[in-house]
């Protein structure tokens, strides 16, 4: 190949490579755009149309090996079916969930993906399940340092104690949890 056929295939391949990511961006952001759809529809209730959404973003971001979207998509689409009461799909989708950003190591992710499964096992009256759970998610929370999730995990651990008749233990996750929640003056 001489150095004018080498320079036309070099310059041809760099417009491919450059239209290649054009592409992979308008998909990136219409995955985000769908997203951002589903997690309104959800908010107002209108759990059929958010899952729609959901779904969209999760095919283009999988499409892409976008791995913390794929994530992102997954526990929402959990949420919408811990919302219908459909618990067994919601923990399906957590559980796939958990297992990327566990992959990903994103903690906050981790404890947020963990605190959920807790919550539909919670649901299910499986309370031993649920407060493993739960105190996993905490144990992160407390490492990271965010207040307000503590509070969170903290107030989910009493609502076990308490479902499972343990008043005093419920009474003391609850109170901590409201100390927190003074402090942030929520």
């Amino acid at each position: 190949m001489d150095k004018k056929s080498l320079c036309i295939s070099l310059l041809i391949a760099i417009l491919v490579l450059g239209l290649l990511g054009t592409v992979f961006a308008q998909s990136e952001d219409e995955a985000l755009q769908l997203y951002k759809q589903g997690v309104e529809a959800y908010q107002y209730g209108r759990y059929q149309e958010a899952l729609s959404y959901f779904e969209r973003s999760l095919k283009i971001f999988r499409s892409l090996n976008h791995l913390q979207g794929i994530s992102a998509n997954l526990n929402n689409i959990g949420e919408v079916y811990r919302s219908l009461g459909q618990y067994e799909k919601a923990l399906s989708y957590y559980e796939e969930s958990l297992k990327i950003d566990r992959k990903l190591n994103i903690p906050q992710e981790i404890a947020t993906d963990l605190n959920n499964i807790g919550g539909v096992y919670d649901s299910l009256g499986q309370y031993e399940k649920a407060l493993s759970y739960y105190e996993e998610s905490l144990k992160i929370r407390r490492e990271l340092k965010i207040p307000q999730n503590i509070a969170t995990s903290l107030n989910n651990i009493g609502g076990v104690y308490k479902s499972l008749g343990q008043y005093e233990k419920a009474l003391s996750y609850y109170e901590e949890s409201l100390k927190i929640d003074r402090k942030l003056n929520i």
